[in-house]
């Protein structure tokens, strides 16, 4: 079991709410979605973000790996390899230059701000390349069959809606059941 925590950073707040997710068998799969904010406060355009880590101690490149954000936004990653044990993040709908922590999507549609999913594909989207998944607000969201014939996701689960402005993250930090 993992807790997943909804973090309010300007008041330090958390709700807990726990619930089972499977072990992946996937090589890939010391990377891993470790943070949503996808409902920021006030206007969506440029604060949602993903936090992506890799648990492992080796650098691994994430050259093609690609990033779902919203129905249709998929973030291709570029040539980069992330460090061990290294995080970084991705800003949607919003422009900027890519930095080796922090990535921008460049215009593109917001998040669902009451229900959706993130996924992260280890190279063009698709079944066989998924290893990492989240869903919040309702289940039978975009790619769930996937991630659940790649056992990192249970069928039906979804992470209750976080109120605006609080963001999803694994707890404890740093740790995901697909490592």
């Amino acid at each position: 079991m993992n807790t997943i925590r909804f973090l309010n950073p300007s008041v330090f707040s958390a709700i807990l709410l726990t619930f089972s997710l499977l072990t992946s068998s996937i090589a890939g799969a010391q990377i891993s979605i470790n943070e949503v904010l996808y409902d920021p406060s006030g206007s969506d355009t440029g604060l949602e973000f993903v936090e992506i880590i890799n648990t492992s101690a080796s650098a691994i490149d994430m050259s093609g790996f690609e990033l779902k954000l919203a129905d249709s936004n998929y973030f291709t990653f570029p040539s980069f390899s992330i460090p061990g044990n290294g995080r970084i993040l991705v800003h949607n709908n919003l422009t900027g230059s890519h930095t080796p922590t922090e990535f921008f999507t460049g215009p593109l549609t917001n998040m669902g701000n009451t229900a959706g999913s993130v996924a992260l594909f280890s190279g063009a989207h698709a079944t066989t390349n998924i290893i990492d998944f989240m869903q919040y607000g309702a289940s039978g969201q975009q790619w769930e069959s996937a991630a659940v014939a790649a056992t990192i996701w249970t069928s039906g689960d979804a992470i209750a809606d976080a109120p605006e402005g609080v963001s999803v993250n694994l707890d404890p930090d740093s740790v995901d059941s697909n490592s």
